[in-house]
């Protein structure tokens, strides 16, 4: 089972909903510019379960 990725669209949802905090774990491991590429639109690119 593959743990469940958290995007902007995901993110905008629970922000919506009330979230205080959203995590976005190893989108941003494998993003270190994950703020900037949210911000611009820009695609996330996967993390890579080898490294």
């Amino acid at each position: 089972m593959s743990p469940r990725q958290t995007d902007k669209a995901a993110a905008d949802q629970w922000l919506g909903l009330g979230a205080d905090l959203i995590s976005f774990g190893r989108a941003f491991i494998a993003n270190p510019d994950l703020v900037e590429r949210l911000c611009q639109e820009l695609p996330i690119a996967p993390h890579d379960e080898s490294t």
